[in-house]
């Protein structure tokens, strides 16, 4: 009876491990990485009625602008208490309004692709 009992709490966990591993598949996990480089080569006006309005924006001197939005998560690793984090996702845009660049500042490795990528 014992050995039985091992046997179904190892195959519960190997499926629950292969449950967790193809949901991040259908969910769309992604790095945040490829997320933002998805935009390259983009039309700011596209970017903008995807994502809102930027939090910032910046006027650069060739003409360029750099739009950034603010978004605050909370992170709970391994029981610690719930801490909130700032994530800074920026866009560099061309003056012809190409996305062109990006960067992140404390943003998590990886997202749900939410789809609102093109």
């Amino acid at each position: 009876m014992k050995r039985l009992f091992q046997k179904r709490s190892l195959m519960g966990a190997l499926l629950g491990t292969i449950a967790l591993s193809a949901s991040g598949c259908f969910l769309g996990i992604i790095s945040t990485a490829d997320y933002m480089q998805r935009w390259v080569g983009q039309d700011e006006n596209h970017l903008v009625s995807r994502s809102g309005a930027p939090d910032r924006t910046a006027n650069l001197p060739n003409g360029g602008k750099v739009f950034t939005w603010v978004k605050e998560y909370n992170v709970a690793d391994d029981g610690a208490p719930p801490e909130m984090k700032k994530c800074n996702r920026s866009f560099t845009l061309s003056s012809a309004g190409t996305i062109v660049d990006w960067s992140t500042d404390g943003c998590p490795s990886h997202i749900i692709d939410d789809k609102k990528t093109p």
